[in-house]
């Protein structure tokens, strides 16, 4: 669990820091990105179930494939219309139908996102509740469960971490 919400992490900030500022379509779907991965931390507050414990990989390896696609199209333009794609001049009206590929991959990427935050969390902290703890006592449990959530925690913000060191802008001279 703790390896997923690490990847998730880096896979995110990869995601927004790479491929996606050379697809000329920054702010758009950063907006929405935030937006889904809102919607999916709150998902379950909503009353949505809880992804299975053996399903918790999906959301990241979702997030891979996404990497991937927009990946491609910032190097080969793989969702681009042969008129808009370089080296031609692009046409001074009508919409590429990139930026609805590209805005849906960004919410994706955002749904999976906080699905594998909110629900590696759930888990950890549901973790041991399902199987009776003969004759240990309540604050051995608790003190548990709050390592459990703390290193998970940190597997999180080393995700973060880890990536936000290439983001760093250079400061001028």
């Amino acid at each position: 669990m703790v390896l997923g919400l690490y990847s998730s992490n880096r896979l995110e900030i990869t995601t927004h820091s790479g491929p996606l500022p050379v697809c000329d379509l920054c702010i758009l779907p950063l907006t929405s990105d935030q937006s889904f991965v809102f919607l999916s931390r709150s998902s379950l507050s909503l009353g949505v179930p809880p992804i299975p414990k053996r399903l918790l990989p999906l959301p990241t390896i979702i997030q891979f494939f996404v990497l991937l696609l927009l990946s491609l199209q910032a190097s080969r333009f793989i969702f681009a219309s042969s008129v808009f794609t370089p080296p031609n001049e692009p046409p001074t009206s009508g919409v590429d139908r990139s930026i609805t590929a590209v805005f849906f991959l960004i919410c994706l990427e955002g749904l999976c996102g906080g699905s594998a935050y909110v629900n590696t969390f759930y888990h950890v902290g549901r973790e041991g509740e399902d199987r009776e703890h003969e004759g240990e006592e309540g604050p051995k449990r608790k003190m548990e469960k709050e390592f459990r959530i703390g290193a998970t925690g940190a597997s999180d913000s080393l995700g973060k971490l880890s990536q936000d060191r290439k983001r760093r802008i250079p400061a001028e001279r």
